[in-house]
């Protein structure tokens, strides 16, 4: 790594965490090679909303991914990047990030990762700003 790093030029890196999830020790690694900043929220549910506002200029749609393990999010981050659209984590009772996002964005279609158990369809509608009565599409 530290042989392809030194080959590069004119380099910029964005850390996508806090210091838990990317050490400063690893900040301050990549900063002997570049530009160096750092994207962190709170949680993961706030960075993961800093990266959409970041990097997405009004998206049509979003995935939302259940943010309290891997493998969803993982897997969405490849469909969210072939959809040009965010990935946003979230979870039941953990959707305030995404309620503020998707609504502030106006974003009226979108893809969830996982089951009913783990983003409900309460979580769902409150993410979208829908009725209790209002239909969920599934595609």
């Amino acid at each position: 790594q530290k042989a392809y790093l030194e080959g590069l030029k004119n380099c910029t890196f964005t850390i996508l965490g806090g210091a838990n999830a990317v050490s400063e020790k690893m900040a301050g690694f990549l900063g002997a090679y570049g530009e160096t900043t750092r994207l962190a929220g709170a949680n993961r549910f706030e960075t993961s909303v800093l990266v959409a506002q970041t990097y997405f200029s009004n998206p049509d749609s979003v995935v939302l991914a259940y943010g309290w393990n891997f493998p969803d999010g993982l897997c969405g981050g490849s469909l969210a990047y072939a959809s040009k659209a965010p990935l946003i984590l979230t979870m039941n009772k953990y959707e305030a990030k995404a309620i503020a996002y998707v609504q502030n964005e106006k974003i009226t279609d979108g893809t969830i990762l996982g089951s009913g158990e783990l983003i409900s369809d309460t979580s769902i509608r409150l993410i979208f700003g829908l009725a209790a009565g209002d239909t969920i599409t599934v595609k």
